[in-house]
């Protein structure tokens, strides 16, 4: 026993990062005991469609699982659902559970996530305030959101909250997002990209107020309405808050280990301790698209830095770092985001369905160095390897639809 546990694996998170790592270090032929503990009490489930198909009643928050339901104790992983890690003993080389055992590892994998920042207003404590990140998350916003026809007030006009409105919409409910910046996804794309998501949603009906914070959250025995800076009223009888994230590195913190608004990692993912790794949401990661360390918050770094991680306890050919790829579906649109896109970058849009499919690439002097793609997925491929060149190439040239992007690379 003493020999199997000198070799175990455990890994805390059971998200998408967590799940994927226990599925790549099966496939690339580890036979180590490993041990994934996870504070929900559901297997390992995608994200994504929390905020679409979910609320839209066409899916439950666990049909799209990381890994079918049978898979773990097929590949000899002991899943342990509906557990805390409380405290990381680095000394004696095991974690601490919030039952009380302790589990000794030889390699620990943190996958630990994220946590919706709070709306920081009086009042944001009430009934009807609501957040999205679990899948409990999604079945009470689900529940609510169809009860009675509300009025829906989203406090942050990023991708789930947009997403979230998208949604509300297409239940015919009336939307009011409220930005505190002066335009929607200020973090995620330049301006004219932005814009474009915007007019989408005016077109059908979604009320946005910018460059307005929340003040107060009113409201007897649950929400009733938002007073924003200016003091305007906003009537609500829900409000789901998408304000951004906070980096669930405490654990990590507290035992010693590396943080700064995250776990920092190496480009192996190693902590500042080399038996213990950090993936996904958590993890602040040198990456030289993002031109520093970043704390990457997609299903893509996600699924990447479980290959890393995987390949690098394998001690198989370490995985090269990828274009940082994010995307988000609003209505009967998907829009994808290829590297980085940078305000000060100059736009040029290839616009091959005027109004619906486009793609705006984003260009440092003459070299294109990011994109947004709406509608139009089937360029991706050839769109991240003109970036990953990084030749110049002329307007003229992206924009011509005539021309195939695949021989501009």
């Amino acid at each position: 026993m003493r020999q199997q546990a000198d070799r175990r694996i455990v890994v805390v998170g059971a998200g998408q990062a967590g799940g994927r790592v226990c599925a790549e270090l099966r496939s690339r032929g580890s036979d180590r005991p490993i041990v994934m503990i996870g504070d929900e009490p559901v297997p390992p489930y995608e994200r994504p469609p929390l905020s679409k198909a979910v609320l839209l009643g066409l899916a439950q928050p666990t049909d799209a699982l990381v890994n079918p339901a049978g898979f773990y104790a097929a590949h000899d992983i002991d899943l342990l659902s509906g557990m805390r890690v409380t405290a990381i003993d680095r000394s004696n080389r095991r974690v601490v559970c919030s039952d009380g055992s302790k589990i000794v590892f030889d390699r620990l994998i943190l996958a630990t996530g994220l946590t919706p920042r709070r709306l920081a207003a009086s009042g944001g404590d009430l009934p009807g305030v609501l957040y999205l990140r679990t899948a409990s998350d999604a079945h009470e916003l689900r529940r609510q959101i169809t009860g009675a026809r509300p009025r829906v007030a989203i406090v942050g006009g990023g991708p789930i909250g947009l997403e979230v409105a998208a949604s509300a919409r297409q239940l015919g409910l009336d939307v009011t997002v409220i930005e505190q910046t002066p335009r929607c996804l200020g973090r995620l794309m330049p301006e004219k990209s932005a814009r474009t998501i915007e007019r989408l949603h005016a077109e059908r009906g979604v009320k946005i107020i910018s460059s307005q914070g929340v003040r107060a959250v009113h409201g007897v025995q649950r929400v009733e309405s938002l007073v924003l800076d200016s003091g305007k009223v906003i009537p609500a009888d829900l409000v789901v808050v998408g304000v951004g994230s906070v980096a669930n590195d405490d654990l990590a913190r507290v035992s010693g280990l590396a943080t700064g608004q995250g776990i920092v990692v190496d480009a192996h993912c190693r902590t500042s301790d080399p038996a213990i790794y950090a993936i996904g949401d958590v993890a602040v990661r040198l990456n030289a698209w993002c031109g520093g360390p970043t704390r990457l918050e997609s299903w893509d770094n996600a699924e990447s830095q479980a290959r890393v991680v995987a390949s690098h306890i394998t001690d198989q050919t370490s995985c090269t770092e990828g274009i940082p790829w994010f995307w988000t579906d609003q209505y009967d649109w998907n829009v994808q985001v290829v590297g980085v896109p940078r305000a000060a970058h100059k736009p040029v849009a290839r616009v091959i369905e005027p109004g619906r499919k486009e793609i705006h690439f984003y260009l440092d002097g003459r070299v294109p160095r990011s994109a947004v793609l709406f509608n139009a997925g089937s360029e991706r491929r050839a769109v991240a390897a003109i970036l990953a060149a990084g030749k110049p190439c002329p307007d003229v040239l992206l924009q011509d639809i005539g021309v195939s992007l695949k021989g501009l690379a």
